[in-house]
């Protein structure tokens, strides 16, 4: 990694798209052509109003367009009809149940405590909000030398839930908990009308986030907040090497296991993994059998240099893989992917 501003999280927007028809896949990489032709954060895919956009923290959304032959164009901006001004998040959530798209703005320079967060939960009454130990520094900004955000130390990490309709910011409760670092939300729920739990990976050491990634470590971890006692209790999960991009676009739907994404050997890397349902055409997913479908993922084996995409089957208890597609080229480790059927545009 080398010093200075310069960082992963703020390389060129470039996305990878496999379309799979007729028994064959056509494969295709491309540049998000913004107005600089540079996504200063790392791009992430939501759909919305039949639109497949291209999304990042410091600019508009971007539309994107999926040819017949597999090809993808970038048409521009978007900014929802005038109606979106600056940047959103690029992990909007959607609610299974209503159908309603959710998605916020963050502006740090107006927050007491100015932490830029990166990722949120709904479910059904609430708004979840996740803040580190990163914080902009002010300085840094302005000077235009090194990173931007930074980690303090001596601040606790706080978990904000806000009733989901609410008007302002000013409603949102704040629970701290100490050393829970949460950059991606996984799943969140309530439990009755005073619970409400939070699934996340929790970023260890999360000081060397943007100059040693490599002593990053992530615990998957489980929070019941109860917003009556305001008492938050722990539990871990997993200590599996998760990474900072698992979110859950199902929500608030307690998960009756925690699926480990781990068939790969040694030596063998993915990006994030995404749920395909088998049922094409269900209008709701079967809450009773909903791992019935396919983990899907790009992977990249270091030692020979070949990335694959493959699918897995989601009930087998190790993930079998059931199809690999041998791209032609390396697939970086991307942060975020979306799965859109055919039938969705």
């Amino acid at each position: 990694m080398p010093n200075g501003p310069l960082h992963f999280f703020e390389g060129d927007g470039m996305l990878h798209s496999l379309k799979l028809s007729g028994g064959q896949a056509t494969y295709c990489s491309r540049y998000v052509r913004t107005y600089k032709y540079l996504l200063e954060k790392e791009a992430g895919l939501a759909f919305f109003s039949n639109k497949l956009l291209a999304l990042c923290e410091s600019d508009l959304p971007y539309v994107i367009s999926l040819t017949q032959e597999g090809d993808m164009e970038t048409l521009g901006r978007w900014d929802f009809d005038r109606k979106l001004l600056a940047s959103m998040t690029a992990h909007p959530k959607v609610d299974e149940d209503t159908r309603e798209t959710f998605a916020f703005q963050c502006n740090p320079s107006f927050y007491p405590h100015p932490t830029p967060i990166h990722d949120f939960a709904i479910t059904k009454r609430f708004a979840i909000f996740p803040e580190t130990q990163l914080v902009v520094e002010p300085a840094n900004v302005m000077l235009g030398r090194g990173m931007p955000v930074v980690c303090e130390q001596k601040k606790v990490p706080r978990i904000g839930i806000l009733p989901r309709y609410a008007e302002s910011g000013s409603d949102t409760r704040w629970f701290p908990v100490p050393g829970f670092n949460a950059m991606h939300v996984t799943n969140a729920w309530e439990n009755g009308d005073d619970e409400v739990v939070v699934v996340a990976p929790n970023v260890l050491n999360i000081r060397n986030v943007f100059q040693e990634i490599e002593k990053v470590h992530f615990s998957l971890e489980k929070l019941t907040i109860n917003m009556r006692t305001e008492k938050v209790s722990r539990k871990i999960l997993s200590r599996k090497k998760f990474g900072v991009g698992i979110y859950q676009s199902l929500l608030y739907r307690e998960e009756k296991s925690v699926c480990l994404f781990g068939n790969c050997r040694k030596g063998c890397f993915g990006g994030e993994p995404f749920f395909v349902s088998r049922e094409a055409n269900a209008p709701k997913p079967n809450y009773e059998d909903e791992d019935d479908g396919f983990v899907v993922s790009y992977v990249h084996d270091e030692s020979s240099g070949q990335s694959n995409f493959i699918v897995m089957d989601a009930k087998s208890p190790n993930l079998d893989i059931v199809a690999k597609v041998k791209l032609p080229r390396r697939v970086p480790y991307g942060f975020h992917g979306l799965f859109v059927r055919k039938n969705s545009f």
